[in-house]
């Protein structure tokens, strides 16, 4: 008995046994040359191991995941997926850029390594890597960070003084008296700065 074609653990349609070996099972006859012919059959049961022939392949063709600059050090963020169809096969994830995170060798889990600063609207595009100890697949993480309001608002002058005249013809309903600055170093909506009178002397 000699394969015809080659022979593939993984082809659709094939039964398969709790090892994982799949199996082809063939009946085989034999014939006589007398008339009339005699023959006799047998069954033959061709178990195919495994070997490591498929490359492991990331679920997704990148992953997303959205984070405030907040987040603490130490915080799972999400998590990465590959798919490998050999038996057993055992797979590694890491990253090949450089950034911020670490990930589990053996999980794919997503972690924060070091304080995340902001940049207005930073994208990472993290280059990540998927092995199964002999072939390997590339992926891509993307990272959006966004503002978190971690920043109090400050006024330029510790104090301000503003000098009038008393009720002159200027001192008037709605007369400009001076004006106080204040900024506030979070992005966005998060650092627009609004201002009240909280106390005041009559």
């Amino acid at each position: 008995i000699t394969a015809i074609r080659k022979l593939d653990r993984e082809a659709i349609g094939l039964t398969r046994l709790a090892n994982g070996s799949a199996v082809y099972n063939l009946v085989v006859v034999a014939v006589d040359k007398e008339f009339p012919a005699l023959s006799a059959t047998t069954t033959v049961t061709v178990l195919v191991g495994d070997i490591n022939d498929n490359i492991p392949k990331f679920t997704e063709p990148a992953f997303e995941v959205t984070l405030s600059e907040g987040t603490p050090v130490g915080t799972t963020v999400t998590k990465v997926k590959a798919l490998d169809p050999d038996v057993g096969a055992s797979l590694s994830y890491s990253f090949i850029s450089d950034g911020p995170f670490q990930m589990r060798r053996d999980t794919g889990d997503v972690i924060v390594a070091e304080e995340l600063t902001t940049v207005a609207g930073q994208i990472m595009e993290l280059e990540i890597s998927v092995s199964d100890g002999t072939s390997s697949s590339n992926g891509i993480l993307i990272v959006r960070l966004v503002d978190a309001n971690n920043n109090d608002p400050r006024f330029e002058r510790s104090s301000y003084q503003f000098s009038v005249p008393e009720n002159d013809h200027t001192g008037q309903l709605g007369m400009f008296i001076g004006k106080v600055l204040a900024y506030d170093l979070d992005l966005g909506a998060n650092g627009k700065v609004t201002y009240y009178i909280s106390s005041k002397t009559e």
